[in-house]
């Protein structure tokens, strides 16, 4: 995913639920290349129109509403608890251990690089 770090962000009401509509900084998604990579010159695009469907994995919490986003948990196709799922997933690496890298998956884009404001790295 690439982003725009100015981009209008998301808003939200009065009691935390974010505003459906609002928001405007993710700029291009890519699938990812099976060693992990994504390459937004020449990747694969994904598209983010209302039309595009897709199935996806989110916690427990966001999935109930959690931070703003609709609730979804009835429209879920399974309702395995992500715990479980980690737990489950972990047992079947050597030794259970997960060697994380740095894939560089999410890009920062920023349109004024004058004042940066990226995060280091994330460019």
């Amino acid at each position: 995913m690439q982003y725009n770090v100015e981009g209008p962000a998301k808003q939200f009401d009065a009691v935390g639920s974010g505003l459906i509509g609002t928001g405007n900084r993710v700029m291009a998604v890519v699938r990812q290349n099976a060693d992990g990579s994504c390459n937004f010159a020449t990747g694969t695009p994904v598209g983010l129109t209302a039309s595009d469907h897709y199935t996806l994995t989110i916690n427990d919490f966001m999935m109930t509403g959690g931070d703003g986003y609709p609730n979804v948990r009835t429209s879920a196709a399974t309702q395995d608890l992500l715990d479980q799922d980690v737990a489950d997933y972990m047992a079947t690496l050597p030794g259970g251990t997960v060697t994380p890298t740095i894939q560089g998956r999410v890009k920062c884009f920023d349109p004024t690089p004058a004042a940066p404001n990226c995060v280091v790295g994330s460019t």
